[in-house]
């Protein structure tokens, strides 16, 4: 079912007037897209640019693969939290780890079935993603560094590499919306696999060079509760 204030893209010059309006007075304003409707006009792609230009947060009032596939691989960056909540489904089912309340209500959206039939058509992007998710903590350690060197023991052996893969920059939105994914990460595979870390998104593909990136993390307190694992590593030494 479409709710009466979602809207089909492009938007036109009427929609757009009033979405600003209704924006002006709303601090959290998320613009519900119809994206049955809006696929007859943009490719998927050219759906997720256009919000990206828009700086709108969005919900879909409905999703498919090709949509998660696009979500996961662009590099323009969309604040969607719920896309971001069904690859956590995507995640924990591939690891048969147990849903939350949130999961439970998008299950009814994207089953069980779905998710399965989902991870054996597209499961090496989502192998991809999980890989590169569990690069986030030292990405941080690493920008964080940048201003305070307490975290140098932790980057001793980093090295940068530029390989190619298929994970575009909101894997940062991934991470805000769904922290929960980096938490099962960290216990399936310790802190982070490996001391190399892909430039191909933790920097280079990055319009300043990381920082937006790091400031998205932090903004939306990923970045912190990350780094306070770390110092109260630090501080349990010392009382030792």
């Amino acid at each position: 079912m479409i709710s009466e204030n979602s809207y089909t893209l492009p938007l036109n010059p009427v929609d757009l007037a009033e979405i600003y309006k209704i924006k002006a007075d709303q601090d959290d304003f998320t613009l519900r897209v119809n994206y049955e409707k809006s696929k007859e006009v943009l490719s998927v792609k050219h759906i997720l640019v256009y919000i990206s230009n828009t700086n709108f947060k969005v919900q879909f009032e409905s999703m498919d693969a090709d949509l998660v596939n696009e979500y996961i691989q662009t590099n323009f960056l969309v604040e969607c939290p719920m896309l971001s909540r069904i690859i956590a489904l995507i995640v924990k089912r591939k690891y048969q780890h147990e849903y939350n309340n949130v999961d439970h209500a998008l299950n009814t959206l994207w089953t069980d079935e779905d998710i399965d039939v989902y991870l054996k058509e597209h499961g090496e992007l989502i192998d991809d993603l999980i890989d590169k998710m569990s690069h986030i903590p030292l990405f941080c350690l690493e920008q964080a560094n940048k201003y305070n060197k307490k975290y140098d023991e932790y980057l001793v052996d980093l090295e940068h590499t530029d390989i190619d893969t298929s994970v575009g920059l909101n894997i940062v939105y991934i991470a805000t919306y769904a922290p929960d994914i980096l938490y099962l990460l960290g216990n399936k595979l310790g802190p982070w696999p490996t001391k190399q870390l892909n430039t191909r998104i933790f920097n280079d593909a990055s319009k300043y060079q990381g920082n937006d990136l790091y400031n998205t993390l932090l903004r939306y307190g990923v970045a912190g509760n990350i780094l306070e694992l770390f110092e109260n590593e630090d501080t349990e030494e010392v009382t030792e």
